[in-house]
């Protein structure tokens, strides 16, 4: 299969989009509670947290919480724009070169 530049293009630009994009909520869950590498795990809407056991000390209750990936969200953004944008440039490439042949005169 032959790809053209304006392909070789996309194609690279989907790599670059999934590698960090899809790679980065891993890479906070895998270093999860790492305090010092600190990537925002807290603040991300990638995840819930789970209540782990309790850990019961003298004069309070403490209750961990566990860092669990939403894998469709994560699915949808990761994957999501390359799936998109691959069919939408084709129909719009498509539908540009039905409408210029509408306008070539016919001999």
């Amino acid at each position: 299969m032959k790809l053209n530049g304006w392909q070789r293009i996309g194609v690279v630009l989907s790599i670059l989009w999934i590698l960090p994009v899809g790679g980065f909520p891993l890479i906070q869950l895998w270093n999860y509670p790492n305090p010092h590498m600190d990537l925002g795990i807290n603040n991300s809407p990638l995840f819930d947290w789970i209540e782990d056991r309790s850990e019961v000390k003298p004069g309070s209750q403490f209750i961990p919480l566990n860092p669990k990936l939403k894998f469709g969200l994560y699915l949808l953004i990761s994957f999501g724009p390359v799936f998109s944008v691959w069919p939408l440039a084709y129909l719009f490439i498509f539908t540009l070169r039905w409408v210029t042949a509408g306008f070539k005169q016919r001999t």
